[in-house]
């Protein structure tokens, strides 16, 4: 059931890493899910802020932390754009 909702409208995914092979492999791995849709891959957070100007994103994937700071302009940015965030950090 789950599987049939996600065809019908797939999660647009944009992934946000510093190193291309990173960005590459979580691409090609998360492609083979059915439902899932790479919607955009950025390098830094400037790069991942104008993509979701012009694009429709649901959830963002992303492995720096200072995107989504707590006060900062660019975390007001993104609560105001309506997508869920995932986070992956070594910091803490």
């Amino acid at each position: 059931m789950l599987t049939e909702l996600l065809m019908e409208k797939p999660v647009r995914i944009l992934l946000v890493d510093d190193h291309q092979i990173v960005l590459d492999g979580l691409a090609n791995l998360l492609s083979t899910i059915p439902g899932l849709q790479i919607s955009g891959k950025a390098l830094d957070g400037s790069l991942a802020l104008d993509f979701l100007e012009d694009n429709e994103t649901d959830l963002l994937i992303t492995f720096d932390r200072r995107i989504s700071a707590p006060g900062s302009q660019r975390d007001h940015r993104r609560k105001n754009r309506g997508f869920r965030e995932l986070s992956f950090t070594n910091f803490t």
